[in-house]
């Protein structure tokens, strides 16, 4: 497993894989749910910040379709590691959201 201490010493495809990340992290913050899952494997399995066990493709689905009218309005992603194998990636990083209600709170 690749440690990510700097951007500056990522290989191509890292910055490639991040890329990806951004890319789709910029969908979900627009609202585009179904582009955002199409990123997610089928037998996906992960954790977010307020899952104690890990959830699959259709829980991430079920849970942003069924969240509260809630505004993204901040993002920040920060990489932890890319694991590179042929052509999968296995990318960890972390991340912080805030989000504004139908209240504007």
């Amino acid at each position: 497993m690749t440690k990510l201490h700097s951007k500056a010493n990522w290989t191509n495809e890292q910055k490639n894989v991040w890329k990806t990340v951004e890319d789709y992290t910029e969908l979900i913050m627009n609202g585009e749910i179904d582009e955002f899952l199409k990123f997610f494997h089928t037998d996906y399995q992960g954790w977010n910040f307020f899952e104690e066990i890990p959830i699959s493709k259709v829980d991430v689905k079920n849970e942003l379709k069924n969240l509260p009218a809630t505004k993204i309005i901040s993002y920040n992603l920060n990489p932890v590691s890319i694991q590179i194998k042929n052509d999968i990636a296995i990318v960890h990083y972390r991340y912080s959201s805030k989000y504004l209600n139908t209240d504007g709170i």
